[in-house]
């Protein structure tokens, strides 16, 4: 079985997986946000039910905290647009469950893991081979999962530590 993450286009079809529940709706020349998907401003793809309660697009959030001309913010929220991954309703990290640190995402928890601890994709593949002989790669979440047994990591703790050490999820990605 294939598993898919955030976006992915064959030909006119288009399919859309959120981060968090693992929802995949697809169809042919249709949009995340025709699909009911949105996404943060740091690029999480989430169905619109995973968004937190009182949620506000980006875009809205930037009109009530910038005082600029109309021309400047006009310019500012094309770019935003713009730089949209999926060209669906993006909204701030304020909303984004990953974001906040309530929940995790596997391929950033991974890049941070392997920056912090320097595991290679080699060893923990060595070690699910001794369990598994017939397996062929690495699947998504092997990975973290693996350094997770080995240093006896809680997975909320972590995020707790990351929220406390990065405060934002655009500093935590930064620092990836």
């Amino acid at each position: 079985m294939k598993k898919r993450l955030g976006f992915v286009s064959n030909s006119s079809s288009s399919s859309f997986t959120c981060e968090i529940c693992g929802t995949t709706e697809s169809g042919f020349d249709t949009s995340a946000s025709d699909c009911g998907f949105v996404e943060c401003e740091n690029g999480h793809l989430l169905c619109g039910e995973e968004l937190l309660e009182d949620a506000k697009s980006a875009e809205e959030i930037y009109a009530e905290n910038h005082d600029e001309s109309e021309e400047d913010y006009n310019e500012k929220l094309e770019s935003f647009r713009d730089n949209s991954n999926y060209g669906s309703d993006v909204y701030a990290e304020e909303f984004c469950p990953i974001c906040q640190f309530m929940v995790s995402s596997k391929p950033d928890l991974e890049r941070y893991l392997k920056k912090k601890y320097g595991i290679t994709d080699e060893e923990v593949f060595a070690e699910i081979k001794k369990q598994n002989s017939r397996r062929k790669r690495i699947y998504d979440g092997d990975y973290v999962n693996y350094v997770y047994a080995k240093f006896n990591i809680q997975e909320q703790d972590l995020l707790n530590q990351l929220k406390e050490e990065f405060k934002t999820y655009k500093n935590f990605l930064e620092n990836l």
